[in-house]
């Protein structure tokens, strides 16, 4: 008697959350690029994925990747001599991974990477505590930047009602275009 009330009671609230999600859902690329902004603020650490060498399997690491939100680029700084750098000058598209089990949110952003040597921009990307990975600063030769220019967003965040149909099972898409973002078709 009492495993059907809890059951009915459980199929009743999940019914209301799922309306409520739905009611605020708006479909809008609008809605998506907020939600990543938001995604990309609250996370400190994302994972990159490369292509791997012997095509078995592509290769993902944490990394803590500096956000420029007007043009949407990423920056990861790493030693010259990382696989990532070895990868990205094989095949230059990457992905970040960010994911937030307090928001019930993912963002997937596909992007273009590039290998940044300029001592002025590494300089300007630095973070002080960094030095416990690069002792000799932003100006050592076993520091580079990877550039990031994103090319496609993948975003599903229950927290902000980003969630498109079927519900929760797929992901609202951007793709860029110019300077702009626009929903994928």
């Amino acid at each position: 008697m009492i495993k059907p009330i809890k059951k009915k009671l459980l199929n009743w609230m999940l019914s209301g959350y799922k309306s409520r999600k739905r009611a605020g859902f708006q479909n809008t690329a609008e809605q998506a690029l907020a939600s990543a902004k938001r995604q990309i603020a609250r996370s400190r650490y994302a994972f990159i994925v490369t292509n791997s060498d012997n095509e078995a399997a592509p290769d993902a690491r944490l990394v803590e990747p500096i956000f420029d939100d007007q043009s949407f680029t990423f920056w990861v700084g790493t030693s010259p001599s990382s696989r990532k750098v070895k990868q990205v000058h094989a095949n230059p598209q990457v992905t970040l991974a960010f994911s937030s089990t307090k928001d019930n949110s993912n963002l997937i952003v596909k992007a273009t990477a590039s290998i940044v040597d300029d001592v002025a921009t590494r300089a300007k990307k630095w973070k002080p505590y960094w030095r416990l990975f690069f002792p000799e600063g932003p100006k050592a030769d076993d520091y580079i930047l990877i550039k990031l220019d994103a090319v496609e967003l993948e975003v599903l965040d229950f927290s902000q009602n980003v969630v498109p149909e079927p519900f929760g099972l797929i992901p609202q898409k951007l793709i860029r275009v110019g300077n702009k973002w626009e929903m994928a078709r």
